[in-house]
């Protein structure tokens, strides 16, 4: 566990969790706040990594909406792979972060910590805990 913009950094630049992500190990990589680290996340060692898709690698990035549509290379790279979960999503809008077309209206009320949780081309309405 690593907590701090900083030290995230530091690891990210050390390329300790290379190693992990190349020899059939797993790893999770959780970022939250991932726009404090958006330089690392551009490093051409780390978009190596997520473009190559590891099978022992996942990242799961927390980001603004306005952040996770910049231009970073980085979350370029992981919006790319149409994996998220798109929480109290502006459904004229927050589609296009994941490349999903999000309906118009549910049957459900919104409600905090509800959304949709994207699978390439699946979607399915999700409640998350508070």
């Amino acid at each position: 566990l690593i907590v701090g913009a900083d030290e995230c950094a530091e690891y990210l630049q050390s390329r300790e969790w290379e190693g992990a992500a190349t020899d059939g190990a797993r790893l999770v990589l959780v970022i939250d706040d991932a726009e404090e680290l958006a330089e690392q996340l551009d490093a051409p060692e780390f978009l190596k990594v997520l473009r190559r898709r590891s099978p022992g690698l996942w990242v799961i990035l927390a980001a603004e909406t306005d952040n996770a549509r910049s231009w970073h290379e980085g979350f370029k790279a992981i919006r790319k792979h149409r994996h998220g979960l798109l929480l109290h999503p502006d459904v004229n809008a927050d589609g296009d972060i994941l490349a999903a077309r999000l309906p118009r209206y549910s049957a459900v009320q919104d409600n905090v910590g509800r959304g949709y949780l994207v699978r390439g081309e699946a979607l399915d309405l999700v409640q998350v805990a508070r």
